[in-house]
């Protein structure tokens, strides 16, 4: 949960500038939703969660400074209630026009992620915003942002970071095929047409095995250790590609192959 400490309107009746930072935080209800045990430890299990994304936040934004907002701790944290909670700020960004930019943009974002030997799994409008003249991504969850661990044959290293490629633009075409009208299905064709990309590949890599979870959890985990970061992530928590594909692709019954053949063969 992102909320501001002081409503826009009300700086603007003082006439002070509106706040720079959001507070991260989650109501009592969303922190014990799912939860199993007694309420001192689903609470103390969910802020661990919160502080591991907190770290983990931080340690992102180290390998992408231009990427990812910066978190802050927090000062005081006690006259805040209730207790006890894991509290923590970030720079405020804001949406972005919802357009065929905004397409290009998390396209670009996912490239750039993926050029540096990562995978950022859950590209939507919602997790992406703009500060200070930037687009950054600012949801981190180290279950779908994780480091693709190193391959040391050259020709399957290339066909691992491909196959993340190609997921990540489907999820990107389906969700905006399906939930971002604004986006012009032409602009997703023109896309597909512009990469070569056709119903055999995205079938191809639809029925690809995606790493472990285990192995992808070793290797981060490893990598935090090395840095310095108290982050870990559990080998079952690991998302895989195709769960974002089906989950954003799959639509009022249709499969996710036919969606994107319908953007292939798209007539206005």
């Amino acid at each position: 949960m992102v909320w501001l400490m002081h409503p826009d309107a009300e700086m603007e009746q003082m006439q002070l500038p509106r706040e720079d930072k959001v507070m991260v935080n989650a109501f009592t209800s969303q922190l014990m939703k799912n939860g199993r045990g007694t309420e001192e430890m689903i609470l103390a299990e969910r802020m661990a969660e919160q502080q591991n994304e907190f770290e983990f936040t931080r340690m992102v934004r180290y390998e992408f400074p231009d990427l990812i907002p910066q978190v802050y701790t927090l000062v005081g944290d006690q006259t805040f209630t209730p207790q006890p909670r894991f509290r923590y700020t970030k720079d405020r960004c804001y949406p972005l026009p919802k357009d065929a930019d905004l397409f290009h943009h998390m396209i670009r974002i996912s490239d750039q992620v993926i050029d540096k030997g990562w995978v950022y799994l859950d590209m939507k409008p919602g997790n992406v915003g703009q500060f200070q003249g930037r687009v950054l991504l600012i949801d981190t969850d180290p279950t779908s942002f994780y480091r693709i661990p190193p391959i040391a044959d050259d020709v399957e290293r290339r066909r691992m970071l491909r196959f993340y490629r190609i997921s990540c633009h489907m999820t990107i075409l389906l969700y905006c095929l399906n939930y971002v009208k604004e986006v012009d299905t032409l602009v997703l064709q023109e896309f597909i047409r512009s990469h070569g990309y056709t119903e055999e590949i995205f079938r191809e890599i639809y029925m690809t095995n995606p790493m472990s979870g285990e192995e992808i959890a070793r290797h981060n985990n490893e990598v935090a250790i090395e840095r310095g970061y108290p982050v870990h992530v559990e080998e079952d928590d690991i998302m895989d590609p195709m769960a974002y594909i089906r989950h954003y692709g799959d639509y009022r019954g249709i499969h996710a192959l036919t969606r994107l053949q319908q953007i292939i063969h798209y007539k206005p």
